[in-house]
């Protein structure tokens, strides 16, 4: 009497479904596009308010210098 074998084993040997490229690439720009904005956009942000907060205490005490 042959042994059947478990549906386990037979469908760890079977091989995934090939990737496609298209969600490969849209996976990648958005990565590209969450590393532009937190690297560039956010910092540059982030300057610009503690320069303005810069400039309004050199405008508040003009006597100091």
């Amino acid at each position: 009497m042959p042994r059947a074998l478990p549906s386990l084993i037979i469908i760890a040997t079977t091989a995934p479904p090939a990737g496609k490229l298209s969600v490969l690439l849209q996976t990648g720009a958005v990565c590209l596009v969450v590393y532009w904005v937190a690297n560039f956009v956010v910092p540059g942000i982030i300057l610009k308010d503690l320069q303005s907060k810069h400039t309004n205490e050199d405008d508040e005490d003009p006597g100091e210098d």
